[in-house]
């Protein structure tokens, strides 16, 4: 039996969407490849060598290979036993590479709520999706110094059922859309 067939696990994962800063990180990074082919290709010229423009493609491809998967990955999280745990996934040089991004005890948080773009205190990520996702949810800690964290993840039905079984911080508002859930 896998760990994640129990009754207390769940895991999900999903693209992140470029929107905001993502976004123009991608942009200048196509803007990139662009200025490295045309300095490229103005090298070749200046140095009258234009037949070595013909490895331009394999370098691009190279540059691309190791600076795409920076701004092109999916988040996944997996809850077990309690503990929620956010991780980046993208694809590297052998295969998938996972970066465990976060890792929280589900009932040692202050607040959990369905987040709707409101200002919150604190060092917050967002991990959701997108910015216009209609199941984010908000999960707010305390870290051992006492400073307020906030994460913004996107809520399956039972990721959402487990965060309101093991902590009772889970706002009524997080369980009425679990029953806006099951009447869908």
């Amino acid at each position: 039996m896998k760990d994640l067939d129990s009754l207390n696990t769940a895991e999900y994962a999903y693209e992140k969407r470029a929107e905001g800063s993502l976004r123009i990180k991608k942009i200048l990074l196509i803007v990139l490849y662009v200025a490295f082919v045309g300095g490229f290709f103005g090298f070749c010229v200046g140095t009258r060598i234009v037949p070595l423009f013909a490895v331009a493609p394999i370098f691009l491809w190279i540059l691309i290979f190791f600076t795409w998967p920076l701004v092109k990955f999916d988040i996944t999280y997996t809850f077990a036993h309690g503990e929620l745990e956010f991780a980046k996934t993208y694809t590297a040089l052998k295969g998938r590479k996972v970066k465990n991004l976060l890792s929280i005890k589900v009932s040692s948080a202050t607040r959990i709520a369905p987040y709707h773009g409101e200002a919150v205190e604190g060092n917050v990520r967002d991990l959701s999706s997108s910015l216009s996702s209609d199941n984010r949810v908000i999960l707010e800690y305390r870290d051992g110094d006492g400073a307020t964290h906030a994460v913004i993840f996107d809520v399956t039905e039972r990721i959402a059922k487990l965060l309101c079984s093991f902590n009772r911080a889970a706002s009524d508002a997080l369980q009425k859309k679990l029953s806006s859930y099951t009447h869908e």
